[in-house]
Order: C-alpha cells, then sequence, then structure tokens
C-alpha cells in the first residue's frame, strides 16, 4: 500500500467486539448492528456515518459514550448521530470532569448501567447523571422506557425525574426500572408512584424521596465509623 492506508469494507458484519479500539476510521461496516467495545480513548472514536450509522445496540464505557456522542454532533452536525439505537449498556466509567451536552438518541427504547468485571454491579454515579440529564430534558430520548441498573440511584432524584417525564405527553413513559435487588417495600411504593401517577403532585413524593436518602446516607456513615 506504498505506506498508506486504505479503508476495508466489511458490508456483511452485524456484530462487532474490540476489547479496545484502534484502527477503526479504517472499516466500513454499513450494516453493522451490534457494537462492544470494553475500552474506547479520544483519539479512536469512529467518525464515519459508514460505521455508526445502522448500529441497534451499543455496549462501551461510560466515559466514552458522551464524548464519542459530543465528537459526532460537533464534526458532524448531526443532531442524531445514532438514529437507529435501540439499546444502549453503558459499563463502568466515571463521568468526564468535562461537560458534554447531554445524550440526544431519538430511537432508544432501553438503557443500561453495568460494570462488566462485575455482573450486578456499576458506578451510581453514571445512572444519576443521565438521571439529572433526563429531568430537564426529557424529550432528547423521546422513545426510553426501560432503565437498568447495578446500583440503587439517589432516590430522589429518580422519582423526580419518572414523575416529570411521565407527565409529558409526548414521550413514551419510563414503566420499567430494573435494580440488581429488590429495594425496601416503602422504596418500591414511592417509585411506583413517581412512574404511575403522573398527576399527582410530586413534592410529597420527592419530600418522601430525599427522607430516604437522609437515612440510606445515614446508615452508610455509621458501617463506616
Amino acid at each position: 500500500m506504498n505506506g498508506r492506508y486504505e479503508r476495508v469494507s466489511l458490508g456483511s458484519l452485524r456484530i462487532l467486539f474490540f476489547l479496545d479500539m484502534e484502527d477503526l476510521e479504517w472499516l466500513e461496516t454499513p450494516n453493522l448492528l451490534h457494537f462492544e467495545c470494553w475500552d474506547m480513548t479520544i483519539f479512536s472514536y469512529p467518525r464515519q456515518s459508514t460505521f455508526f450509522g445502522a448500529l441497534e445496540s451499543i455496549t462501551i464505557p461510560y466515559n466514552s459514550m458522551y464524548p464519542w456522542d459530543q465528537s459526532l454532533l460537533n464534526e458532524n452536525n448531526n443532531p442524531d448521530p445514532f438514529p437507529r439505537l435501540l439499546a444502549l449498556r453503558l459499563t463502568y466509567g466515571k463521568p468526564e470532569t468535562v461537560l458534554y451536552s447531554p445524550l440526544q438518541l431519538s430511537s432508544l427504547t432501553s438503557i443500561s448501567f453495568v460494570d462488566i468485571a462485575y455482573v450486578g454491579q456499576c458506578d451510581r454515579a453514571a445512572l444519576d447523571h443521565f438521571m439529572l440529564d433526563t429531568l430537564p430534558w426529557p424529550h432528547l430520548c423521546p422513545r426510553l422506557h426501560t432503565i437498568r441498573a447495578g446500583e440503587y440511584p439517589n432516590w430522589a432524584l429518580a422519582a423526580a425525574m419518572f414523575h416529570r417525564r411521565n407527565s409529558f405527553k409526548h414521550v413514551t413513559p419510563i414503566d420499567s426500572l430494573w435494580l440488581h435487588a429488590h429495594p425496601q417495600k416503602n422504596i418500591l411504593g414511592l417509585i411506583s408512584r413517581a412512574i404511575g401517577v403522573a398527576d399527582e403532585d410530586s413534592r410529597d413524593i420527592i419530600s418522601a424521596a430525599v427522607e430516604i436518602d437522609q437515612m440510606v446516607r445515614q446508615r452508610s456513615e455509621r458501617e463506616f465509623l
């Protein structure tokens, strides 16, 4: 090739798994549906639409998805770089200190937060970060209906996000929250109210959730004394 790289076309490829990302910019995968990677850096994000345009599911570290999405928004001037993405699975990764725009995924129906190395666990900060983004901007993932997590969220944040989102008529309500363990009965009842009663005043629900978070925090502090 005379020292020059050439693109490789893999038109029949449907599933692609990488431990880490190198040279993905040279792949043409127009029919790729499922992509999984355990390690990505800012230098290895695929930026060609023939790689990500048809993706229906992605498994990727949390702290890689946001900058990848942001780079596509900035470079391609495309407000919806993953138009067919239905399922997003975010593996362990602490949120970046850099502030990125919230994820805007028009077709997304399910998002999961899980640590591949320790099944059933995830970084709670990543889960809370996503919920905090979703609270003021429910329209950015208008078809989302399922959240799966390997850790409990901040209950007040979760209650506020569920109640506000499910009060909007033009987005799909979030009606499914999958957790790694069964929460206490009072917590379960509170979140069920937030999810299912959109016309109820949210102040009582959120106040009760704040009290639960305070009790959980106090209990955790006593355990470390």
